[in-house]
């Protein structure tokens, strides 16, 4: 499906919202974007967000971190979830 998209031109337009993509401009490809463009053109949506991409391990952890200490409860394949739980357990025992 997605190799044989054709791109509309008009969507350049279309604001694509990425907070990791001026400290790596490379980090989410054309490609990747203008298949993003058009996806969201086909479900009526204005603005592109992007919120995460590729991370180094210390990224990942504040991330990960970040988002346990303001509640926000991710739902990570079985490594990532025993993270959080024993993140939430030094949290709530003040560790």
């Amino acid at each position: 499906m997605c190799e044989n998209l054709k791109i509309n031109r008009s969507l350049f337009f279309l604001p694509l919202i990425c907070r990791q993509c001026s400290t790596r401009p490379n980090v989410v490809t054309e490609k990747s974007k203008n298949i993003l463009r058009e996806l969201a053109s086909q479900y009526g949506m204005k603005k592109i967000y992007i919120t995460s991409t590729l991370r180094t391990p210390e990224e990942q952890a504040r991330a990960m971190y970040n988002n346990i200490a303001n509640g926000r409860v991710i739902r990570y394949a079985a490594p990532g979830a025993e993270v959080t739980r024993i993140c939430q357990n030094g949290i709530v025992s003040s560790v």
